[in-house]
């Protein structure tokens, strides 16, 4: 039983080994304003090395966390984000986009839906486009509150 357990343990020690350099790469911020809202995303895409990548950041406009995954493909990215608006009580909401990237323009077009529709925001549809911009001056470092609508309500 014990050579067992130290074969064991081994084989997973052996197995979870680092197998060479990090392939991963960081890319971001990049912000992108999404009409017809008034939010602005800045996220940072962590590459993986192959065709996939995490997806990070946060709504500037609402200072929360934006988390997501992307596939990349021969002329574009797909990208798939949620995000909660506002502190978590019934007035709050997570909202999911799935968005299409261009590779050349940085441009992107795709569909916002939120969870509680009470909340206002995208409902439980709308399309969406994402117009790459810069980010704001200070925008990275602390949250603005411009008025005018929210993809995840107010």
């Amino acid at each position: 039983m014990g050579k067992c357990l130290v074969l064991l343990v081994l084989a997973i020690g052996f197995a979870i080994l680092p197998s060479g350099d990090s392939v991963a790469a960081v890319n971001g911020p990049f912000c992108w304003t999404i009409p017809p809202f008034t939010d602005v995303l800045a996220l940072t895409f962590i590459m993986d090395g192959a065709n996939t990548a995490a997806v990070a950041g946060r709504d500037i406009t609402t200072n929360t966390a934006v988390g997501g995954a992307a596939f990349l493909e021969g002329d574009g990215v797909t990208v798939n984000m949620t995000a909660t608006v506002g502190q978590g009580d019934l007035g709050s909401s997570a909202f999911m986009l799935q968005v299409r990237f261009d590779n050349f323009t940085g441009a992107g077009s795709g569909r916002c839906q939120v969870v509680n529709t009470d909340a206002g925001g995208c409902f439980t549809g709308t399309n969406i486009s994402f117009a790459i911009g810069s980010c704001p001056i200070g925008a990275l470092a602390a949250a603005s509150q411009p008025s005018g609508p929210r993809a995840g309500g107010d």
